[in-house]
């Protein structure tokens, strides 16, 4: 876990398998495993507050605000907790024996995105999507940001939506394989893909930024408080983008456990 100024804070001991998802929102740090197991954190101590199970195969996604936790697994479903009571209050279901790749939360919505080649999108109070918006491929992100939603599909290609209509509004190209990671917020979407490159979008412009310096895929995008940072992650690394320019301003291998700072 880093602070801030990205300082390794301390270290989360899951007393679980593999990890293969993680999310926050300051308050919680949560943790998605390989056999269904979710860990939940205190944010500001980093002691363990409770585990729930989704089921029995591996939790692709997680996002967490406030009280509320959506999971996403390869059981086909999303599923909606409740942190103060560890309860899970309902099941979202996408095709039967699709994995639910990726999901996000907000104030008045959910997203999940899913290899039956839909995004689809829920009200907290529902069981019933109120809009499946579909692809051409299988969606592996999915980035709620106020009226709109962002996606990232295997057809290369990042899409938004209206979150109120469903309807497409905008379809950003540049990436050339599948990408893996969305993030979207104030008007700027960042996406990662299998061509190890971050691209930053500004809604209606093509891409003002190609950031190149993982040896990987990017699994994992971040855009920080006000837009002066972005943040990529690939297999064991994370790199750290500081805008107007986007040059590299950090760098962590968490593997290894070692950082490079800023040059200069």
């Amino acid at each position: 876990v880093y602070d801030n100024r990205l300082l390794v804070k301390g270290l989360l001991q899951a007393n679980s398998t593999r990890v293969f998802s993680v999310a926050t929102d300051g308050k919680h740090h949560v943790t998605g495993h390989l056999n269904g197991n979710i860990q939940i954190w205190h944010a500001a101590t980093l002691t363990f507050t409770c585990g729930l199970q989704h089921g029995r195969s591996p939790v692709l996604g997680l996002a967490v605000r406030g009280d509320v936790l959506i999971s996403g697994s390869k059981e086909s479903t999303a599923k909606r907790w409740s942190i103060a009571l560890c309860t899970c209050c309902s099941t979202l279901q996408h095709q039967p024996h699709k994995t639910v790749n990726s999901v996000d939360v907000d104030e008045a919505s959910i997203a999940t995105a899913s290899d039956d080649q839909t995004c689809r999108l829920w009200t907290h109070s529902s069981d019933d999507s109120i809009h499946v918006l579909h692809h051409a491929a299988e969606v592996t992100a999915v980035s709620l940001a106020s009226e709109v939603v962002a996606t990232g599909c295997c057809d290369n290609n990042v899409r938004v939506f209206a979150v109120d209509s469903g309807q497409l509004l905008r379809t950003l190209r540049g990436h050339c394989c599948e990408v893996l990671a969305v993030y979207a917020t104030d008007g700027v979407v960042v996406s990662g893909a299998c061509d190890k490159t971050v691209r930053v979008w500004l809604m209606e412009e093509e891409a003002v930024a190609v950031l190149e310096g993982h040896s990987t895929s990017v699994q994992g995008v971040a855009l920080g408080p006000g837009g002066g940072l972005v943040t990529s992650l690939s297999d064991c690394e994370m790199l750290t983008w500081r805008a107007p320019t986007f040059s590299p301003a950090w760098r962590a291998c968490g593997c290894h456990g070692k950082c490079q700072c800023p040059k200069g």
